[in-house]
Formats: structure tokens, C-alpha cells, sequence
């Protein structure tokens, strides 16, 4: 029984070996650092049969995570210095990017809209946990 349980309601997690960068639709490339755990798209496990959090949506998932988390994203400029990215954005902000990043990864615009619209509803709990918390990130290494 605690299989069963733990197999509905666990959520797997993912470590960065590496650090990953993904250049964004206005040029910016981005860095999300290696050590970074994170859990791909929060999606309930009951509903993993119709999206999974390591399909369409793991990649605007890492991202959003990240910038969800420290309320920032990192990134490097054209003479390779890291440098802190979006400091000045909100909530809001982020879940568009989630949604414009699933669209340009996948191109699948209904299930980016189910996904953003998610988050509209509840991605308010998470991110007023994480500001509360008010993590500082470290700066990554090159």
C-alpha cells in the first residue's frame, strides 16, 4: 500500500550536472546552474498519463522553476561574464515565459494554455513560499 501511495503522490526530482544555457526569444542566453534540483513541470502524478513533467513541458519547467525559485534567471553576455537576468520581473512575468518557452520547444499552443493557465491559479502558493524563503542564488561558474 505505501508503494501506491508514494507512486501517486511523490515527486520526482532532477539534479543539473552540468550547467545548462537556452537562449531566449529576445536573444538572451540563459544559464541555469548545475546542482540546480528541480522537479519538471509540477504536474500531479494522477494526470502524468496526458502530460508528463518530463515531455512537452521539462524544459519551460526548468526554467521556470529556477526563476520562480530566486525570483531571477542568470545570464551570460557576449564577453562571457554571468550576470543576473530579470530581477526586475514578477510572478506573472515568469508564467508568460513558461508559456512562451513551451510554445517555441513544443509548438503544442493547448497544452502551453492548460499549463500557463495552471499556474495562473495556483502558482500564487508557490511563489509566495519561495519569497518568503527568500533564497539568494549563488552566481555560477563558466
Amino acid at each position: 500500500m505505501q508503494k501506491i501511495v508514494a507512486s501517486i503522490f511523490e515527486v520526482r526530482k532532477w539534479v543539473l550536472t552540468e550547467n545548462w544555457y537556452y537562449e531566449l526569444s529576445d536573444g538572451s542566453k540563459i544559464l541555469i546552474p548545475k546542482g540546480f534540483e528541480f522537479d519538471g513541470a509540477s504536474i500531479p502524478r494522477p494526470l502524468w498519463a496526458l502530460l508528463s513533467p518530463t515531455g512537452l513541458l521539462l524544459i519551460p519547467g526548468l526554467v521556470h522553476d529556477y526563476a520562480y525559485m530566486y525570483a531571477q534567471l542568470w545570464q551570460v553576455t557576449s564577453n562571457k561574464v554571468v550576470e543576473p537576468y530579470g530581477q526586475d520581473k514578477s510572478r506573472k512575468d515568469w508564467d508568460k515565459l513558461f508559456r512562451s518557452m513551451g510554445q517555441e520547444v513544443n509548438g503544442f499552443s493547448f497544452v502551453n494554455f492548460i499549463s500557463w493557465f495552471a499556474l495562473w491559479l495556483g502558482g500564487w502558493l508557490v511563489w509566495r513560499g519561495h519569497r518568503k524563503t527568500n533564497k539568494t542564488p549563488t552566481k555560477p561558474l563558466l
